[in-house]
């Protein structure tokens, strides 16, 4: 979360609040920085509401923007963690390195025009 501006994190907590009327805490696996993109994040969040949570990641897709998506949901045992429960994490760095930039890559790649 950051004190000011729109957050994956803060999107994801708003819906999650919507749908089980009462205002949850997201622990995600890792952070990203502005501009960084996220792929197979993991957030855990503690609720003692009842919910039908096979249908809980179509109910948040229909929910949530389209520059945000959930791939699935799951119970999970009442002491897990996304943060400390991880086994592992993996970061890809993607380099578009080319004199010239593309249009496809802009904002999934850093682009360096020089020589690595």
């Amino acid at each position: 979360m950051q004190a000011a501006g729109r957050t994956v994190a803060g999107v994801i907590e708003s819906a999650l609040g919507e749908l089980f009327e009462e205002p949850l805490k997201i622990t995600g696996a890792g952070r990203t920085d502005t501009g960084v993109h996220a792929s197979g994040q993991v957030i855990s969040f503690h609720t003692t509401r009842s919910f039908p949570f096979e249908r809980l990641a179509v109910a948040l897709n229909a929910s949530l923007p389209p520059d945000i998506s959930v791939r699935d949901a799951a119970v999970v045992a009442a002491d897990f963690s996304a943060r400390f429960s991880a086994r592992e994490r993996t970061y890809v760095y993607a380099i578009h390195n080319a004199r010239d930039r593309s249009a496809l890559l802009a904002h999934r790649a850093y682009h360096v025009t020089r020589s690595i």
